[in-house]
């Protein structure tokens, strides 16, 4: 599952492809594509822990667990994109530093995010169609945050315990000027004939055949969950319940929908990689000639390109299927950008003045532009006023207009 060392091109064979075009575009993708596709994902990941942290979904562990996904997608790229793209910029290897043990952590934690990733995936599906399917017979109902947590410790102890054989079988070997992570002398016909099938298994194929169950599920309470919504709504309009019921029908089917979109575009994005480990595993040909090198190599990297973009993917598919998790995202968008006018032009722009207004609603307040006053102390004068006029206006129909001696009658 690591990128440099799946190229299936050792070190002397790519100094002598320079001149192919498949080796250029192979290049053009580990220092440009690669990076861009690192950073965005970083950024989104962080985007998404932000706006989940500000309450944009109601669910406690449906929160939890997309929080973690989030997390578990950022370490992957930074351990896998962000060290090569510190390689092709500054000429440095982080798996290199520390010898053998930096070779088995730096590979460590890549093996144990993709195959983490996924199963978060498949627990949150299976949890929401639990959920909606046996709405009171649940035994891990979504909204127990405590009951993540225990799931998801379990979850990590059994990716931990299969990804562990890293610390065992790898190490740091210098061949000639360069030094590359293989594996130990007497542990290689485990790694070359056992571990590729134990990951295409724990990562692939176990994961998308337990997805594409769990869409066909989610598929179908979501349909039951429409027409029951179609049939209810004459019924809940006479009771006058019509627009509780729609609302929280329709934010359930939201999450539902996101959840299936969230594992079909997992299937969609990781299929071209598994395709292409299993076509090695049974074809075990090498490429006879210089050409065929450089094209495995670059379809190589091309099918990684899919999982980068899959561990970078989720926060836009949020923002296109959560209605709450769009207008979170606007609130922090125009959060940010008063911070900013207000950074550039203090105490003149709308939106500052706009803010300090709505936030004197229950105290006098100043700041550096100057003394708010309270709107309700502004109402409480405004009564007092109304009660002293009210308490003069019988003496102005005595007195009359004028108001400072009494009407005489007889007199001109």
């Amino acid at each position: 599952m690591e990128l440099n060392n799946t190229t299936g091109l050792s070190n002397e064979t790519w100094s002598s492809l320079e001149e192919e075009p498949a080796y250029q575009a192979t290049m053009f993708l580990l220092k440009v594509v690669v990076p861009v596709l690192t950073f965005v994902g970083v950024a989104a990941n962080v985007m998404v822990l932000i706006v989940l942290r500000r309450g944009a979904i109601q669910t406690d562990n449906l929160r939890f667990f997309l929080s973690i996904l989030a997390v578990v997608d950022t370490v992957y790229l930074l351990s896998s994109g962000g060290r090569i793209w510190i390689r092709f910029t500054w000429d440095v290897e982080i798996l290199h530093l520390g010898g053998t043990w930096s070779c088995a952590i730096g590979l460590f934690l890549i093996h144990l995010c993709t195959t983490l990733s996924a199963w978060l995936v498949v627990i949150v599906a299976w949890q929401r169609w639990y959920t909606l399917s046996r709405p009171f017979q649940r035994c891990c109902p979504v909204e127990s945050a405590s009951c993540g947590r225990l799931g998801l410790v379990g979850l990590v102890v059994v990716m931990v315990a299969i990804n562990s054989y890293v610390f065992i079988t790898v190490e740091l070997k210098e061949f000639g000027t360069r030094k590359q992570c293989v594996s130990k002398t007497q542990y290689k016909d485990f790694v070359r004939k056992i571990v590729p099938y134990m990951m295409v298994v724990s990562y692939s194929l176990l994961p998308a055949l337990l997805l594409l169950l769990m869409n066909c599920l989610l598929a179908r309470v979501l349909y039951i969950s429409r027409r029951s919504l179609v049939k209810s709504q004459d019924s809940t309009r006479s009771s006058g319940d019509c627009t509780d019921t729609e609302n929280v029908r329709a934010r359930y089917s939201h999450v539902t929908m996101m959840l299936l979109v969230l594992s079909a575009s997992w299937l969609v994005l990781t299929m071209p990689h598994t395709v292409y480990r299993l076509n090695r595993m049974i074809s075990k040909t090498s490429p006879s000639t210089t050409k065929e090198e450089a094209e495995s190599g670059l379809l190589n990297t091309a099918t990684y390109l899919p999982l980068y973009i899959n561990h970078s993917i989720n926060f836009f598919l949020y923002c296109a299927l959560i209605k709450g998790f769009r207008r979170e995202v606007r609130a922090l968008g125009s959060t940010i950008a008063c911070f900013c006018l207000s950074l550039l032009r203090p105490c003149r722009s709308r939106c500052c003045r706009g803010r300090r207004s709505k936030s004197a609603t229950s105290s006098t307040s100043s700041g550096h532009c100057g003394p708010i006053r309270n709107n309700s102390q502004q109402l409480q004068q405004r009564a007092v006023g109304n009660v002293k006029m009210d308490s003069f206006a019988p003496l102005l129909c005595r007195h009359g207009p004028g108001g400072d001696r009494p009407h005489q009658h007889g007199q001109r």
